[in-house]
């Protein structure tokens, strides 16, 4: 592991217990007695923060005179606050700092701090799960992101709950056309199954737009048609991720949205547009990304980057948890051997 003193100093990497402080992304920072650590969007700060939930000066580490030296976090602000291990920090209030403490930024920067030695850290970050620090919390900021760029759609009625879609249901009591409203409004990506009383039709849908389907020996349009007149028999929806797929056809955002609702695990390979060379990859347990590299981006900053991508396109390769053991790429540059995914989808 990479550790990042906060100070110049001339003291020698040894088995001497230091302070550190680790991020979701694996840096280690050593902490520096004598000076302070400070948290925020601000150019100024020790640790500049890239989520808008995080304020410009949000919270400060200060070292206290002792044997040894302790450290005291101090929440600066009061709108999104600090947590220590899950617990809120009063406004302006502090707190004293203990071996393995979780701390979180708003809703999603988190850090670890440790007290160890240089050659222990590594046991260490292993040993409190560091390593497999998830980015659920890049994820909601990217569920933000999703929701910010759908303002040119008309907005909802005032105490209008937003649309579901339950995963089977009744069609004398959800009329087809009410349905496809559903889907449409859901932004569904996956399958649906339905009976009309007399034939059984398919229909596949990418963000609630419908890309294929049958019933009986007809196609698409002829499965539409059927759903669309339907007032008795059942449906059932199951969202789906599909094997390979255009951004144009799926936004990155959408199907990063739609592994974490699955509890996808498995790879996601990404590929530039009209190039075969392989740009990225995700790897994802449980619809958490424990593993992102994207150009020159690793982690949050390649989750984001993916995140904004329009154009280009994706292969995902579902795998188990056995499948993916020893494969991850962790913060200390283990990168996964996986089978190239073959070439870059098209439309």
């Amino acid at each position: 592991m990479r550790a990042r003193r906060c100070a110049a100093t001339t003291r020698q990497v040894s088995d001497e217990r230091e302070h550190f402080l680790v991020t979701a992304a694996g840096e280690a920072f050593v902490l520096v007695a004598g000076r302070s650590f400070t948290f925020g969007r601000s150019a100024n700060s020790d640790f500049v923060a890239r989520s808008s939930e995080v304020s410009r000066e949000h919270a400060r580490l200060i070292s206290l005179a002792g044997e040894p030296t302790s450290w005291l976090l101090e929440n600066l602000a009061p709108r999104n606050g600090t947590f220590v291990n899950g617990e809120r920090l009063p406004d302006k209030g502090a707190r004293r700092l203990e071996h393995g403490d979780r701390i979180t930024l708003a809703s999603n920067t988190i850090f670890h701090y440790f007290f160890t030695s240089h050659a222990e850290i590594d046991r260490v970050v292993e040993h409190f799960g560091v390593d497999e620090l998830t980015t659920q919390w890049a994820l909601k900021d990217i569920e933000q992101k999703k929701e910010s760029r759908r303002v040119s759609r008309p907005p909802l009625p005032k105490n209008t709950p937003p649309p579901t879609l339950p995963e089977k249901g009744d069609l004398a009591a959800t009329r087809g056309t009410q349905l496809l409203g559903m889907i449409q409004g859901t932004r569904f990506t996956g399958e649906l199954t339905f009976f009309n009383g007399t034939q059984e039709g398919k229909l596949r849908f990418a963000v609630g737009e419908p890309v294929a389907g049958t019933i009986g020996r007809e196609g698409k349009d002829a499965a539409l048609a059927a759903l669309r007149a339907a007032d008795h028999g059942n449906y059932r929806a199951r969202k789906q991720v599909p094997d390979r797929a255009s951004f144009d056809l799926i936004p990155a955002i959408d199907l990063l949205i739609l592994l974490y609702d699955v509890r996808a695990s498995g790879v996601l390979s990404l590929f530039r547009p009209g190039d075969a060379a392989l740009a990225g990859r995700l790897v994802l347990l449980d619809g958490l990304c424990v593993s992102a590299g994207f150009g020159r981006a690793v982690g949050r900053a390649a989750l984001e980057a993916v995140s904004d991508l329009e154009q280009g396109g994706f292969a995902w390769e579902p795998k188990t948890t056995e499948e993916l053991d020893g494969q991850l790429m962790t913060p200390r540059a283990k990168r996964e051997a996986l089978d190239d995914p073959g070439p870059p989808p098209g439309r």
